[in-house]
């Protein structure tokens, strides 16, 4: 069996006659006159197989005669084409799968080339769906523009092909020979879950998908009880990724509910292979993480905030560095998703949002609508302490981490922080300390120090003035030292007042007249 996505040139016409489309066909003879039956896509209409019985070249094409009513009036409709004489139809039948219902249509052909080692029967299957204007369309070549077709994951793509005896010396089966196999196949399938969630005390979440269908995309689904009755959503859909005409299915990795500020979320790792080829050199996994919360209507949807983190998407693998005068010089780049597993995530989550506000807000002349304040864990012990800037901008409120404050086995804490002028341009500082440890600071105990410094770039964003911050006065260390049962004072400013002075007397100097 393969899954061929090559375009096919022309549509397909039947020569075998079949019983109506809501059962399965026997294996049938070849009749020369047309014969009509049923067929569920068309209540009112009917569909019938067509070779003119005058014509003595049995090669000539074969037709496929659709006949219905379309508002009132009769409509016929003709698909033709040409196959080759020992063409046999094996079965039709039609299926309803999403918000389309396809006609599917199995054909085989007797292949025998002795030279070629080559003795057996050549399997198609052809899908036709119906369009906006209740025409039948071979799926694969039908309009995507048309709204009856634009969601169509199923025809578009699909055309199941095989071989079963002997093809080039080689034994080949193929195993959908009989419409209950090819339904199995176009079966959805729970691929990850189910799950209980606490959004829904009696419901459940799970993940559907298509395994045998490359360009199907894996459905995040809800179901939960609505005054006792079972109902069943789509929360979200999770598309393969395609290059190079070469289709991706997504892989949910993960799922896990998590608090963030007392607030629950669902989170979902999902992943999808790299192509060599079609990424141009990169290999790997793509990872993109998706939350979900209640709104404020009490539904289960995306979080678009979180969403917009940048953080929480990313390859994991290499990317190749061509060197196109010398190959052998080509460089292998490592890509590292850090988050690719519940565990790191929700690390990530606690370091990032599960903070509370240690210091501020303040408000800023370099932002007048804006403000600043510092974020960390309640528990502080080794976490991370982010300097937060708010500001307005075009009408939408913008957040950014300017910094992050993390010294090694403790944590930091804001000892001052103010606004001041460098020759008239305004600075943000902050006076950021953190214990001393005896045993991990050579016997010191007290407190270590660093002085930052903000302003705004040629670009307008806050940044650290590296010269300032780079000044070996701004930091240091107040206490003692067991060891040598001394004081040990290698920084002078860690007051606000102090610092101020020390600025004003190297920065802030005159600039001289012209």
């Amino acid at each position: 069996m393969l899954l061929n996505k090559k375009i096919i040139p022309a549509l397909i016409a039947l020569n075998m006659i079949t019983l109506p489309l809501t059962g399965f066909s026997q294996e049938l003879k070849k009749q020369t006159l047309q014969k009509e039956f049923k067929i569920d896509l068309y209540p009112n209409g009917k569909l019938f197989i067509q070779r003119d019985p005058n014509l003595k070249h049995t090669t000539l094409p074969d037709w496929l005669v659709l006949q219905y009513q379309n508002n009132g009036q009769n409509q016929q409709e003709t698909i033709k084409n040409g196959l080759p004489e020992d063409t046999q139809i094996l079965f039709v039948f039609s299926e309803k799968i999403d918000q389309n219902t396809y006609l599917f249509v199995m054909t085989k052909n007797r292949k025998i080339n002795k030279k070629e080692k080559t003795d057996g029967d050549e399997y198609s299957l052809h899908t036709f769906i119906q369009d906006s204007q209740h025409k039948l369309q071979l799926a694969i070549i039908a309009d995507n523009n048309d709204p009856n077709i634009e969601n169509d994951k199923i025809g578009n793509y699909l055309f199941l092909d095989g071989f079963e005896g002997i093809l080039n010396g080689s034994k080949k089966n193929f195993e959908y020979k009989i419409p209950e196999s090819i339904k199995e196949y176009l079966k959805t399938s729970i691929v990850h879950g189910p799950l209980k969630t606490d959004f829904y005390p009696e419901g459940k979440i799970y993940f559907e998908g298509k395994s045998n269908i490359l360009t199907y995309p894996v459905a995040f689904i809800l179901e939960y009880n609505d005054k006792g009755q079972t109902k069943k959503e789509t929360i979200d859909q999770y598309e393969p990724v395609s290059g190079g005409g070469i289709y991706t299915p997504a892989t949910v990795n993960s799922v896990f509910t998590y608090s963030i500020q007392q607030k629950s979320y669902i989170f979902v790792i999902v992943s999808w292979d790299i192509d060599f080829v079609a990424s141009v050199g990169r290999s790997g996994s793509n990872y993109k993480i998706y939350s979900y919360t209640k709104d404020h209507n009490g539904l289960l949807k995306q979080d678009k905030k979180m969403m917009q983190d940048p953080q929480l998407s990313g390859n994991d693998g290499s990317i190749v560095e061509s060197n196109n005068d010398d190959h052998d010089k080509d460089k292998i780049i490592t890509e590292n998703f850090g988050i690719n597993n519940a565990e790191k995530l929700k690390k990530y989550l606690d370091q990032t949002y599960n903070l509370s506000i240690i210091q501020g807000p303040f408000e800023t002349a370099l932002y007048p609508e804006g403000k600043i304040f510092f974020q960390a864990q309640e528990s502080g012990y080794q976490t991370p302490v982010n300097f937060i800037l708010e500001y307005n901008q075009n009408g939408q409120q913008k957040k950014e981490i300017i910094n992050q404050y993390k010294p090694n086995h403790v944590a930091a804490e804001i000892a001052s922080v103010f606004t001041y002028s460098i020759n008239k341009k305004p600075y943000i500082f902050t006076i950021v300390k953190w214990s001393a440890r005896p045993e991990t600071s050579n016997g010191r105990y007290g407190y270590f120090y660093k002085v930052y410094s903000y302003t705004k770039d040629q670009n307008d964003n806050l940044k650290l003035d590296q010269n300032i911050n780079n000044d070996p006065k701004l930091n240091g260390f107040i206490g003692a030292n067991e060891y040598e049962f001394k004081e040990e004072i290698t920084f002078k400013y860690e007051t606000a007042g102090k610092l101020k002075k020390y600025l004003n007397q190297k920065y802030n100097k005159a600039i001289p007249s012209k």
